[in-house]
């Protein structure tokens, strides 16, 4: 019969152990992509949002979330301002195409919304 070969079972033990691990490190990868996204959320980006605006008026979102901010964020306070200028709280306007975007604070009341309320 067909001996069995120590180097080749320990070739075999090792590959396998090498899968388990890579499935393992996959799984923990996508793990911590859920947990990034639930780190933020667009009801905490339109708080901070809000109390930027009412305390400054005006807000530069390219200068305020830049470069040096995660995408997550970047794009879960993007959605914020929308849902602001939805809701008819700010003014946003792009002059053009990659250019800054300017909110404004409606009127000079201050903004006073319940982000809690959002089905986000």
């Amino acid at each position: 019969g067909d001996k069995i070969v120590p180097q080749e079972l320990y070739n075999l033990y090792s590959d396998i152990l090498m899968r388990k691990q890579n499935k393992i490190n996959r799984q923990a990868k996508e793990i911590e992509k859920i947990a990034v996204y639930e780190k933020y959320t667009v009801q905490d980006k339109v708080r901070q949002i809000v109390n930027y605006l009412n305390d400054n008026k005006n807000m530069v979102f390219n200068k305020v979330f830049n470069e040096s901010c995660d995408n997550v964020v970047v794009v879960t306070a993007f959605l914020g301002v929308l849902e602001l200028g939805r809701m008819k709280q700010v003014d946003i306007e792009q002059k053009y195409l990659f250019s800054d975007i300017n909110v404004t604070r409606k009127n000079d009341a201050m903004i006073n919304i319940d982000p809690s309320t959002f089905n986000y």
